[in-house]
């Protein structure tokens, strides 16, 4: 097998896990306290399956099949980045559901057309640097809330995996190369953050920090 179709296979890998995890929140979404992991790993799924499906079959064409299908692969990169952010506004107390979402939807629509004007992963990069940030500030504000070590610790694998990811860090640079080992990292990463918004969105209202529970 070609390290692209490698790559492939981890990503679909990827979108299975997190469209099991989405479905999972999505069930139940009254019952959460919070919202954003359903967007979250929904997103995810998605940008793995594109991303999954260019790389095994796009990866070598030079053609507008090929940019539409790496422009979806960057749009859901950047819904798993608004995940991510909505995440940290309801912890850090948005409570306005509806106005949390109009903004990060009107963000999303900006964010799709300069992924299609600039397709590199860099923008990619950035949005999910901004949702990361706002996630760990949130998380840090209730860091003694349930669930919160967890979800810090799965984002702390899954920046680790990243930079190795930039670093050129691969298994075997020409069957598994370094994109195909960044998804095997990010493996317990995702599980971590899993089971970690499980517990946070499990309480019946986000604790104010002095009365989070050890």
């Amino acid at each position: 097998m070609t390290a692209e179709l490698v790559t492939g296979v981890t990503d679909f890998i990827l979108a299975a896990l997190c469209g099991a995890f989405a479905v999972a929140f999505g069930r139940r979404s009254r019952d959460w306290t919070l919202h954003g992991p359903t967007t979250l790993f929904a997103g995810f799924a998605s940008a793995a399956l594109a991303g999954g499906i260019w790389h095994a079959f796009f990866s070598t064409r030079q053609d507008v099949a090929q940019a539409i299908v790496w422009w979806f692969s960057m749009l859901f990169a950047g819904v798993t980045a608004a995940g991510l952010a909505q995440i940290g506004l309801e912890l850090l107390g948005a409570t306005r559901v509806r106005l949390t979402f109009t903004i990060v939807t009107a963000l999303l629509a900006v964010y799709a057309v300069l992924s299609w004007l600039e397709p590199r992963f860099l923008l990619s990069l950035l949005a999910t640097v901004v949702g990361t940030l706002l996630c760990v500030g949130g998380l840090l504000r209730h860091a003694r809330a349930p669930g919160s070590a967890l979800v810090l610790a799965g984002l702390a694998i899954s920046i680790v995996a990243a930079i190795a990811q930039q670093r050129g860090v691969a298994l075997d640079p020409a069957h598994f190369d370094r994109n195909a080992t960044y998804h095997l990292g990010l493996l317990p990463a995702l599980c971590l953050i899993y089971l970690g918004l499980l517990r946070l969105s499990g309480m019946r209202t986000v604790p104010a920090p002095h009365q989070a529970m050890p």
